[in-house]
């Protein structure tokens, strides 16, 4: 599987730190949280600890939201009977398929979908949007690897945004996404260097 792990988990890696940097209040509280959590020279944070940030999966999800790896619906097939689909009905045998990034651009649903906002996915209001939330599809055919990607981005973005201060080209670069089988922003120039933890 072409799709499978690597690369959709290092797209959503790279969307969400370009998000954290492009919104630097949402980094601030990020690393006002990770800062309480983690030890002061943590070098790769600790599962264990990183996944208990609400806030940290708040980032993550958003950033999955937003711009989802995997935009291209992953089709199914209507049961011989056929099904109904809202207020209608689709014939059986039929391959139907939803796209995740048009989902979670439904002002309806995600009210002010165009803005990077990690809170909606906090409390009572985050729990309602789950349903709507599918960036890893979803039912008995949903990723595999959903679990192990969200290990992955937990570790890995707590680990650099404790340790690493970023900055982009400029505080209003935008990179060029590519539409192809996974949404793929390409290269992401960053200066990097070591933050001092307070």
């Amino acid at each position: 599987m072409r799709n499978a792990g690597h690369d959709t988990t290092a797209i959503s890696l790279r969307n969400v730190l370009f998000f954290l940097l492009k919104y630097p209040r949402h980094m601030a509280k990020l690393r006002e949280e990770l800062d309480e959590a983690l030890d002061k020279d943590e070098i790769v944070a600790s599962y264990g600890k990183a996944k208990h940030i609400p806030y940290l999966r708040a980032c993550i999800d958003e950033s999955l939201r937003m711009m989802p790896p995997v935009i291209f619906g992953l089709p199914r097939r209507t049961p011989l009977e056929g099904a109904p689909v809202l207020d209608g009905f689709v014939a059986g045998n039929t391959s139907v398929s939803t796209s995740a990034y048009v989902v979670h651009h439904q002002e309806s649903i995600f009210e002010d979908h165009d803005t990077y906002k990690p809170e909606r996915w906090l409390g009572e209001k985050g729990k309602s949007l789950q349903p709507f939330f599918v960036p890893f599809s979803t039912g008995a055919r949903g990723c595999i690897g959903r679990n192990i990607s969200y290990l992955e981005q937990t570790v890995l973005i707590a680990s650099l945004v404790h340790r690493y201060e970023f900055a982009l080209p400029s505080p209003d670069w935008d990179p060029a996404v590519r539409e192809t089988a996974n949404l793929s922003p390409g290269p992401m120039p960053l200066k990097i260097w070591r933050r001092r933890v307070v």
